[in-house]
């Protein structure tokens, strides 16, 4: 059997390897919040195969992804829209089969993300849709800052 204080002991030990552990051993990467920079808006029509909504820039400034809307246009048919990066791969997907009417003009669905995703450089950010029949009526728009302050 061990006595209580033997417990205690091997509690305490416990403790401070886990802080020592944590306070030496870990380390993350992480980005300064909140953002600072210059906002920057971009669309296009989806394709089937993607279309560039937008492009990264080479160097200096670095691209964070704030937000991405999706708009049906009247008399679309879609189904989901994928949103990519060249490099990055999958970001995002809105899913939901619309029919759009005269009764029923449009919609829009938007994902945000907070804080935002830190793009590559050079990054071509692509908007898909996927449908059962493609109808180009699905307008894709991004919004994000371009922060220099980020390391």
């Amino acid at each position: 059997m061990i006595s209580v204080a033997k417990m205690a002991k091997m509690a305490a030990m416990t403790t401070i390897a886990l802080a020592v552990l944590i306070a030496f051993g870990l380390r993350a990467d992480a980005q300064s919040v909140p953002l600072s920079g210059k906002i920057v808006s971009a669309s296009s029509r989806a394709s089937l195969t993607g279309n560039n909504v937008f492009t990264t820039p080479q160097s200096g400034t670095k691209f964070v992804l704030t937000q991405w809307c999706v708009e049906l246009n009247q008399a679309a048919q879609a189904g989901n829209a994928i949103l990519t990066g060249s490099t990055f791969g999958f970001i995002a997907e809105i899913q939901g089969a619309y029919i759009i009417s005269a009764e029923n003009p449009g919609k829009a669905a938007c994902v945000s993300f907070s804080p935002g995703y830190v793009m590559p450089f050079r990054e071509t950010i692509s908007c898909a849709e996927q449908s059962l029949e493609y109808s180009g009526g699905v307008t894709c728009s991004i919004s994000g800052v371009l922060s220099a302050t980020l390391p």
